[in-house]
């Protein structure tokens, strides 16, 4: 149905809802490029007849070619910080916040079974918007 829908092993344990996300142009050219249609996964990194033990140890590995990949690309923009899927995991829900969107939507995006959870997770508003919400205080 143009959607993804997948289990976060981190969380799957406290939180059994799926997380569905629609694919969109961009997200289609990616798997079109890089995807296997007639795999279990997308993409083809895990094989899903090894152990959980074996695939667990197989998604580290990718995560860290992924955040090497993410340093270089930071270094070739010239980033004050170094990017990694942490950090943009981060991003995402700081941008959906300040975007006006729901905790609660924000919350099953990340696959989180808390909204308490999703609150830590949130960046604080930086100084500039703490103080427009100040001036509209005073006013």
């Amino acid at each position: 149905d143009n959607c993804i829908t997948f289990r976060r092993a981190k969380t799957i344990r406290h939180n059994s809802q799926p997380i569905t996300i629609p694919i969109n142009q961009r997200i289609q050219a990616i798997i079109d490029r890089l995807g296997e249609p007639d795999n279990t996964f997308i993409f083809p990194f895990i094989n899903p007849l090894d152990s959980p033990y074996s695939q667990r140890l197989t998604l580290k590995v990718m995560t860290k070619k992924g955040n090497e990949g993410l340093a270089g690309i930071s270094v070739k923009a010239k980033l004050p910080k170094r990017i990694t899927t942490y950090a943009a995991r981060h991003t995402f829900s700081t941008i959906l916040q300040r975007s006006g969107a729901p905790i609660s939507f924000i919350s099953e995006a990340l696959g989180h079974s808390s909204l308490v959870t999703t609150q830590n997770y949130l960046a604080g508003f930086d100084i500039k918007a703490k103080e427009q919400w100040q001036k509209a205080l005073i006013q």
